[in-house]
């Protein structure tokens, strides 16, 4: 692989794991939601999900940047 690619597959697992922690503190809110069933229902490990994130809560700050990202983006395209 080029290091392109590697870039690639890792940002594509690093999202899959921004995903399974997205889902989980929706779900379960910050303080009951685990690492542990985070990273299984992302399927991936825990260096690709802390390689950029080094704990839970500045994990669960970048899920919500990208989460109100999202939503100023919608709410942009309503007409």
């Amino acid at each position: 692989m080029t290091a392109k690619t590697d870039r690639i597959h890792k940002k594509r697992k690093f999202d899959q794991g921004l995903e399974g922690a997205r889902e989980a503190f929706l779900r379960d809110g910050f303080k009951p939601a685990s690492v542990a069933p985070i990273l299984r229902r992302a399927g991936v490990s825990k260096a690709t999900l802390y390689s950029d994130v080094p704990d839970k809560r500045r994990l669960f700050s970048e899920v919500m940047q990208r989460e109100c990202d999202r939503l100023t983006g919608a709410a942009r395209d309503r007409p």
